[in-house]
C-alpha cells in the first residue's frame, strides 16, 4: 500500500514537473516574441497581432506552473502566524487549508473548463485584426487547474498520513 503511494506521488510531481518545463518553454517564447516585436517595431515593421498572441501565451505559462509551484511549497502562505504554532494543531491548520484550497480550486476548475468547453463549442475568436482563437488559452487554463488541483489533492492526503501517523 505504501509503496503505491509513493508511485502515485512520484507520477503527480512529474505530471507538475512537465506541466512547470511547458511553462517555462512558453516563458522562453514569450521573450523572444517580445525582442522580435520590439526589434522589428524599430525597423518600421510592427508584428500584428503579437501582444494579443502573448496575452494567450501568458494565460499557459501562469497556469501550468501553478502545481509545480504547490508541490515544491512555494506558494504564498501565512508563515508567520502557521510557524509559530507548534505541534499537532499546526498540522490540523495545514490539513484544513489544504482542504480550503481544494473546494476552492474545484470551483476554479469546474468554471474554468466549462468556459474552456463553451469557447470551443463556439470557435471563440478575439476582435481585432488577427483573429486568433480564445479557446487554446481557456483550455490550457483548465489543465492547469486541474494539474494543481490534484497536486493539491496528493499534499492534503501526504499531510493527512502524517497526522494519523503521529497519532493525533
Amino acid at each position: 500500500m505504501e509503496k503505491s503511494n509513493m508511485q502515485w506521488e512520484k507520477v503527480i510531481r512529474q505530471i507538475s514537473f512537465w506541466a512547470n518545463l511547458i511553462s517555462s518553454w512558453g516563458l522562453f517564447v514569450l521573450m523572444c516574441m517580445g525582442i522580435v516585436s520590439i526589434g522589428l517595431r524599430w525597423a518600421g515593421f510592427p508584428l500584428g497581432g503579437a501582444i494579443n498572441l502573448s496575452v494567450y501565451l501568458l494565460v499557459a505559462v501562469i497556469y501550468f506552473s501553478l502545481a509545480y509551484a504547490q508541490s515544491q511549497g512555494q506558494h504564498v502562505a501565512v508563515e508567520f502566524v502557521v510557524s509559530r504554532i507548534r505541534g499537532n494543531f499546526r498540522m490540523l491548520i495545514i490539513i484544513i487549508g489544504l482542504f480550503i484550497s481544494l473546494v476552492a480550486c474545484a470551483f476554479l476548475v469546474w468554471s474554468g473548463c466549462e468556459s474552456a468547453w463553451m469557447s470551443w463549442a463556439i470557435r471563440e475568436r478575439m476582435d481585432g485584426a488577427p483573429f486568433y482563437p480564445i479557446y487554446p488559452s481557456k483550455i490550457a487554463l483548465g489543465i492547469g487547474l486541474i494539474v494543481l488541483w490534484i497536486q493539491l489533492l496528493a499534499d492534503f492526503i501526504k499531510e493527512i498520513r502524517k497526522y494519523k501517523c503521529l497519532g493525533r
